[in-house]
């Protein structure tokens, strides 16, 4: 089949994820009780518009850091700092006012900071 690429892991599974965007927000560090280091931010990322050619959508995709890339970006980076993440997609449900409610994040595994004038 043209186009088609057979992938054969271990788990015959692949979950990895690659994005290149720009913070929306300053990274938010801080400590779990169990005093590991995270930080949450959301990256904005564009993608190609059905609407028009010309202008591209973008999208507010939530990640959360750990430790080492966690310190790092929380350190180094301010809103509108462009950055790769590479990691995986995490999906995970909590209760709110009795009602079920799921989230879709980026887990990020490794940081590339890009060159950025404004960095802290």
């Amino acid at each position: 089949m043209k186009g088609v690429i057979k992938v054969k892991t271990k788990e015959d599974t692949i979950n990895k994820v690659i994005l290149l965007g720009r913070l929306k927000n300053d990274p938010e560090p801080c400590y779990t009780s169990n005093r590991k280091l995270i930080c949450t931010f959301n990256l904005v990322v564009k993608r190609e518009s059905k609407s028009s050619i010309w202008e591209p959508d973008t999208d507010n995709i939530p990640v959360v850091l750990w430790d080492t890339e966690a310190k790092l970006v929380g350190d180094s980076c301010v809103k509108g700092n462009q950055i790769i993440i590479i990691g995986h997609i995490q999906i995970h449900s909590y209760h709110r006012y009795g009602k079920r409610h799921w989230m879709t994040e980026i887990v990020g595994e490794h940081v590339v900071l890009m060159q950025n004038n404004d960095s802290k």
